[in-house]
């Protein structure tokens, strides 16, 4: 699994190898939050199951399998890139879901500007 980060605000994450996806289709304009630890560092990202507007719950497919920690509750799903660190940041951010076969295997974020960069000690392993 890998993350590409281009002028610290354009990020992928891509839940599986983009060689092996056939087809994809897109979810657009889903709420999310960018995570950080206690010290500034990116942690992950919470993708929420309910829309901005009215709040009423969406049915996403599940993520694929993959390297991260996946935590798929009711209300979200946090995509974790380091165990046993605890969020206690959220940063709102909405993101783009990438589906193939019935699965999220990607992430786009187009972090907003107001939104911290975050350091990058969680997603070193991960960066390309």
């Amino acid at each position: 699994m890998k993350i590409s980060i281009e002028e610290d605000y354009l990020i992928y994450i891509y839940l599986t190898d983009p060689t092996f996806i056939q087809s994809v289709s897109t979810i657009t304009n889903i709420n999310g939050y960018l995570m950080h630890d206690q010290s500034g560092n990116w942690l992950g990202f919470r993708v929420e199951k309910s829309q901005y507007k009215n709040r009423h719950s969406i049915e996403l497919p599940s993520v694929v399998n993959n390297e991260f920690l996946v935590v798929d509750s009711e209300e979200y799903i946090d995509i974790l890139f380091v165990k046993g660190v605890k969020p206690t940041n959220y940063y709102e951010q909405e993101c783009h879901l990438d589906v193939s076969e019935g699965k999220i295997v990607g992430v786009e974020i187009n972090r907003y500007t107001w939104n911290p960069i975050g350091k990058k000690r969680w997603i070193l392993p991960y960066k390309s």
